[in-house]
């Protein structure tokens, strides 16, 4: 009927001609034809049945989109026949594709070990609720800039004054002894004020949080414990609320367990931490001189971090007024949480991330090499496919469907990489970095890693699927027909992957080799102290109940020391404060600063022997004897640091100086008696000179005991344990560890970035050597004929194997060039990193560019050499 054949053309020109009747069921257009009939029938003229049948079947527009649901059906239906047709390909290939799985696994497991890291230490280092709203609140030397801990007796007047913070807290961190049972051992532990948890927004998840009547000495000593003091040291018993145990001599109850999860930001150098209410506040509200307390606070909402700085500044500037000798010059510096403990990790590992970031790139510029010329081999397939009408959308979604494939598998092996690679990541890292403990590959890690493999499937399989696609059937027999399948635009892309490949490496083997070097300037610089492995130390601490009387602390020291030397294979032994805290100093005869404005020094409180047990050389004058005592003239040693700075042109030896060794007790005059080498256990401290007082003129309660063993000589850890504990056998004994071999300078975080880029760094050139031979191997094979009849003409061996390493030459030398652009650009941003080496370190960027020129060398000279064996006849019989 002609009115019929009306409307089908017409709804054919609607959903596209000749598809109406391929994507409308038939039951569908039986019953729309049947409408129209029956409304002609009915007396309409064609036009109105055919539009009244549509309006009644449900209207144009429902039309429309039934039919695009058709569509929608067929293309899913085509794109799960695109992946079920690559994973056979796949499976018909198991060389190809393990060696593409594992090539992708490496990078991306690189990169999803590297982000858990990231994630632990620099995105999610705490659980704290809000954390954006924690602020950490440090007193700041305004001449300076020079930020530091707050004094107590500050601290009180800002918590009292501020109207900014929502809760003001702080906290102290230090050893403690403890007798559990009848063991008495030595755990690190946390002094807070009782806002202390509040303020970070936890809480106990056994027993309670602190009182503020807890806060007052006399209402008994409470205690909540770590979570991992609660699993080692009481096996985890929720009975452990409530039991009694010796802290420092006292007896104090257990109230708390914290989470599993919670982490402070203190450092933690005695294992399991444990924490305490502070009590002795009589003292500490008058401390204005500054100590290692830190102080943290939560804004209050809708406060912004440069309101509170403000406030507590105008707070600073009263307190400057009122007490001068002690803050004049001194106001408050407000940094988030976030910002203060991780600055220092945060360039590094993102430097990491960078550098994992670039092996994933050169494992894509192996695969996508790898896909051009699996794509080439397969030309003819494309070929016919396009013959038989495929697009070029349908053609490059096929090949896409494989380099997603390809993906995925080395996603999920990269993922089991990562997992397993993160324990290790974890023992590398050190145990004070803020999240270090919670290293894992979590949800988030997974996330980031389906992008990865979303990301790295398309870079990899784009630009070879767009190269096959354009498919021209003439230009394509014209240049697949004489054996050259790929074309001249295919060999081109190659060797445009193969020089990405060696201009990445070059970058992160030169970035690489730069923080290298800085580490073994750090590593090998002398420090003016002893290092050997036969070195050892661990601290001790004495319990103020016990040892109050300086007399006490003296004569226990007396008898370790005694006790030790008795000991087989002991060199030498010394006691030495545990810590070097900084102070400021006065010189006899001269101005006189004001206080916060006098030179600074670190203040070390040793025994006789000390230097002798650190190898520190005397340079002028005496050591220490154990004639220095508390009733003779009070007496010092400085280093020659010191020595230079402020005695260049006078004799040292004589000269008075005047320091206070913490804020609690007087200044006093005391004249140098020597002046010792300069030793430097932290480059990175602005504070290196350092002073030296005989321990018997003021013995510390916690100490740190040093044992030197002759050379090859067995440490007998018992025996120095037994000789201790008979001394006292209360006091706990850590385990010692070599302090020679301890690093006490280098963070752990630069360590960590010179082995992971090192590593890193080695995967991208063995990549890179892969893509170099692979493609140079592959532009041999596909030259045979032409080399043969080049031979068969009278071209020489040399004559050959010049031609071939020309080429290789050529993309070596381009990847070279782009590769020295981006490593100049990059050493920029690596400067601030560096230690004692430029960020144009010529010797770097020579040897990682020979090593680069002599890897790629080798990488062309094999494919070359079997190119001179080919032999005439055979190439030209196969033509």
């Amino acid at each position: 009927m002609k009115w019929l054949r009306k409307v089908r053309f017409k709804l054919g020109a609607l959903f596209g001609r000749g598809k109406f009747d391929a994507e409308m069921d038939a039951e569908m257009r039986m019953h729309l034809e049947l409408r129209i009939e029956r409304n002609i029938s009915a007396g309409m003229s064609a036009e109105e049945a055919r539009y009244a049948a549509l309006r009644d079947f449900g209207g144009l527009d429902q039309i429309k989109e039934r039919a695009r649901d058709q569509r929608g059906g067929l293309w899913l239906g085509h794109l799960i026949q695109d992946f079920r047709y690559g994973l056979r390909l796949l499976r018909k290939s198991p060389g190809f594709t393990g060696t593409a799985v594992l090539t992708l696994a490496i990078g991306i497991g690189a990169c999803a070990a590297v982000f858990s890291v990231v994630n632990a230490v620099v995105l999610h280092p705490f659980s704290y609720p809000n954390i954006d709203r924690l602020m950490v609140v440090r007193s700041v030397f305004l001449p300076t800039g020079s930020r530091q801990s707050m004094a107590t007796g500050d601290f009180f007047d800002y918590r009292h004054e501020s109207a900014a913070f929502a809760e003001l807290a702080t906290s102290n961190s230090k050893g403690t002894n403890f007798i559990i049972g009848n063991e008495p051992m030595r755990l690190y532990t946390e002094y807070v004020t009782v806002n202390f948890f509040k303020t970070l927004g936890v809480r106990p998840f056994l027993g309670r949080d602190f009182r503020p009547e807890e806060e007052i000495r006399g209402n008994g000593n409470v205690i909540i414990l770590g979570y991992n003091a609660w699993r080692e040291q009481f096996s985890g018993h929720s009975d452990v609320i409530g039991q009694t145990i010796l802290a420092d001599g006292s007896a104090a109850t257990i109230i708390g367990v914290m989470p599993p999860d919670f982490q402070t930001f203190a450092n933690s150098n005695y294992g399991p931490a444990l924490y305490m209410p502070i009590t002795d506040w009589g003292s500490l509200r008058q401390n204005r001189g500054r100590d290692n307390y830190q102080t943290i606070g939560r804004l209050k909402d809708h406060v912004t971090q440069a309101q509170a700085n403000s406030e507590l500044n105008l707070i600073a500037s009263r307190l400057a007024q009122q007490y001068p000798d002690t803050n004049k010059g001194w106001g408050v510096s407000i940094v988030p949480l976030l910002d203060d403990m991780i600055d220092f990790a945060r360039p590094l590992l993102f430097i990491l991330l960078g550098a994992v970031g670039f092996v994933l790139l050169i494992a894509c510029a192996n695969i996508a090499n790898l896909l051009l010329a699996r794509a080439a081999s397969r030309q003819r397939e494309i070929v016919v496919r396009t013959a038989l009408g495929a697009s070029r959308g349908r053609i490059m979604r096929q090949l896409l469907c494989e380099s997603m494939l390809l993906a995925a598998f080395g996603g999920v092996l990269g993922v089991l990489l990562a997992h397993g690679s993160t324990k290790l990541i974890t023992s590398i890292l050190p145990s004070d970095l803020p999240g270090s403990a919670n290293v894992v590959v979590d949800s988030r890690t997974l996330i980031f890693t389906c992008v990865v493999v979303f990301l790295t499937g398309m870079g990899c399989g784009l630009a070879p699927a767009f190269q096959a696609a354009q498919v021209d059937l003439n230009q394509a027999l014209k240049e697949g027909g004489r054996g050259n399948s790929a074309g001249k635009k295919g060999l081109r892309l190659r060797s445009l992957f193969v020089v990405s490949e060696v201009s990445l490496a070059l970058i992160l083997l030169t970035s690489a080799g730069l923080l290298v070097r800085s580490f073994l300037a750090y590593e090998n610089m002398d420090r003016g102290y002893y290092r050997g492995r036969d070195l050892f130390g661990t601290p001790l601490a004495l319990t103020q109940k016990k040892y109050n009387v300086p007399q006490n602390r003296i004569n226990f020291s007396d008898r370790v020391l005694e006790k030790l030397s008795q000991l087989h294979g002991i060199n030498s032994t010394a006691f030495s404060s545990d810590s070097a805290p900084f102070g400021e100093f006065a010189i006899a005869g001269r101005p006189v600063a004001a206080p916060g404005f006098g030179p600074p020094a670190r203040f070390q409180i040793v025994t006789p022997d000390y230097f002798k047990t650190q190898g520190i050389p005397l340079i002028h004058g005496r050591v220490f004897t154990n004639q220095d005592a508390v009733s003779t003239p009070l007496v010092m040693l400085i280093d020659q640091g010191l020595a230079k700075r402020y005695f260049l042109n006078e004799n040292p030896i004589g000269q008075r100086l005047k320091i206070a060794l913490d804020d609690t007790t007087p200044a006093e005059w005391r004249e140098v008696v020597g002046v010792v080498g300069t030793a430097r256990f932290n480059f990175e401290d602005a504070v290196q000179d350092r002073i030296y007082i005989p321990y018997r003129q003021t013995p510390p309660l916690d100490s740190f005991l040093e044992v030197r063993t002759t050379p090859g000589a067995f440490l007998d850890l018992h025996a120095i344990s037994g000789a201790v504990h008979s001394v006292d056998a209360s006091v706990p004994l850590t385990v010692m560890f070599g302090s020679g071999s301890e690093d006490r300078g280098t963070p752990g975080v630069r360590r960590l970035s010179m082995l992971l880029a090192t590593l890193f760094s080695g995967v991208a050139l063995l990549l890179a050597a892969i893509g170099i031979y692979g493609v140079m191997a592959y532009n041999v094979a596909q030259r045979t004929s032409e080399i043969g009849l080049r031979m068969a003409l009278g071209a020489q061996q040399r004559d050959v194997l010049r031609l071939v390493m020309t080429g290789g030459a050529r993309v070596i030398c381009f990847g070279i060039l782009f590769g020295l652009l981006g490593a100049l650009a990059s050493a920029r941003l690596l400067g601030a990193l560096l230690f004692n080496v430029g960020p144009y370190d010529l010797l770097t960027f020579g040897s990682i560019t020979l090593a680069i020129s002599v890897v790629g060398f080798f990488a062309c000279l094999l494919p070359a050499l079997r190119a001179i064996k080919v032999s005439p006849m055979v190439a030209l019989r196969s033509e």
